[in-house]
């Protein structure tokens, strides 16, 4: 995109009141535009969409409330960016937790905000089993994975409470690098001006291939690689973590054209 498409598209993405909003645009133009490739499959912005429209008729039969929290430690995956978009689709307190954190600092943390209800892969359910919250298996929900108990709900477009002003759409924690971590909200509309400012300066382009290995769980590969793809139509080549693919990552980026990733 020219500096003047820049200009236009972060002004119309200024006027919506969420990144959900956001999601429904880019779909609207682009609905059979690649905007996930992992290691089980690739789907476009119009499929994935109705996914976050299955997920959060789910949440609300789960009687996920608008405004609750939900928390979540789940790995770099389909579910999770399905869980994380219908959660601001539905007005829910998004808090999630980096896959590789232990049990107890997740119990510490989701006790300390009166959380109802907690979703993990099978690679941590065992360890968090607890009288105090529900525990939802993502891996097996009454002996079904996620995506097939998704097919028993509507696709149909989910009716989005109305927001008000500052309202927080995410929960992260710090990662405690000098202390104890922090809580930091982030509202609706922050994450709106945030990317917003970023199309403007030209940072991604909707012909660009990125490659995320980062946590989902921090901030940095939402708001530097799946935000601006979305904001732009662009695609995520999405893998589970930089260590399982460390031996062949150049090989990933040269085969697939990939333009970007983010690493440490």
């Amino acid at each position: 995109m020219n500096s003047e498409n820049n200009r236009e598209l972060s002004q119309r993405l200024q006027s919506f009141p969420s990144f959900s909003e956001i999601l429904n645009y880019t779909v609207e133009k682009n609905p059979r535009q690649l905007f996930l490739v992992t290691n089980k499959g690739a789907w476009t912005y119009e499929q994935f969409n109705l996914k976050v429209n299955q997920c959060s008729h789910f949440l609300h039969d789960l009687g996920v409330k608008p405004k609750e929290i939900l928390s979540a430690i789940l790995r770099n995956s389909l579910d999770y960016l399905i869980l994380y978009f219908a959660c601001i689709r539905s007005r829910i307190r998004f808090n999630p937790f980096p896959s590789h954190v232990h049990a107890k600092e997740v119990f510490n943390k989701v006790e300390s905000l009166g959380v109802k209800t907690l979703i993990c892969h099978n690679d941590h359910f065992a360890e968090l089993v607890s009288p105090k919250i529900r525990l939802i298996n993502f891996d097996d929900i009454e002996g079904k994975p996620f995506m097939e108990v998704l097919t028993q709900y509507p696709r149909k477009s989910f009716d989005a409470p109305r927001l008000k002003d500052n309202q927080t759409a995410i929960l992260y924690y710090s990662s405690g690098t000098t202390g104890n971590p922090k809580l930091i909200e982030y509202t609706h509309r922050s994450m709106v001006m945030s990317q917003a400012s970023m199309v403007r300066a030209g940072y991604v382009n909707s012909s660009e291939k990125h490659l995320c290995v980062l946590p989902l769980g921090h901030t940095a590969a939402l708001r530097h690689t799946i935000k601006p793809c979305i904001c732009t139509g662009s695609t995520v080549y999405l893998y589970e973590s930089f260590w399982k693919i460390r031996n062949e990552i150049w090989n990933i980026v040269e085969e697939n054209g990939i333009n970007f990733f983010n690493i440490v």
